[in-house]
């Protein structure tokens, strides 16, 4: 936490999870992937799996 300058853990976690994430698209950038196929082709949906429940 001091190599960041970081004065709380919940600020370290912020810094973590921001750098984890990384940083946003631009509009030209996500316009630019347009059509790029990054998926392939789509799986079918398989239907929602209703969870157990304890009685």
């Amino acid at each position: 936490m001091r190599r960041y300058g970081m004065r709380t853990k919940t600020e370290a976690v912020h810094l973590a999870l921001s750098r984890l994430a990384g940083l946003p698209l631009t509009t030209q950038e996500m316009l630019g992937m347009q059509g790029a196929q990054l998926i392939g082709e789509i799986p079918p949906d398989t239907g929602i799996q209703p969870l157990e429940t304890q009685p």
